[in-house]
């Protein structure tokens, strides 16, 4: 698996779902300098702390796996979406001795 590294602002409070097989998994959505927005989704025990931080606003640094969904809408227009499957987050404008990085395996 190959990952990289983005930055940016969360755009959206995350999400925490427990799936039926008792996985929980967060989403929110980040911004870049670009005003580029992308989907973040993350999967076990970095889920359930994602879920309760970071707020909108907050700088985070993301590493993952990136995927570039398309598709077309009902109109004939096709749109783009950049997904990342984090492994790990860290606010990066937090207080340092409050600032943390969860990093779970996906393997």
């Amino acid at each position: 698996m190959t990952l990289e590294s983005i930055s940016g602002r969360v755009a959206t409070d995350p999400t925490a779902k427990v799936m039926r097989d008792g996985t929980t998994r967060s989403q929110f959505f980040i911004q870049d300098e670009q005003s580029v927005y992308y989907h973040v989704a993350c999967y076990f025990s970095l889920a359930s702390r994602v879920a309760t931080s970071p707020k909108i606003g907050n700088l985070v640094a993301i590493r993952g796996k990136f995927k570039i969904d398309s598709w077309v809408d009902h109109n004939d227009i096709k749109h783009w979406q950049t997904r990342i499957l984090a492994i790990a987050i860290q606010i990066l404008d937090l207080i340092e001795s409050e600032a943390t990085a969860e990093t779970v395996s996906l393997l």
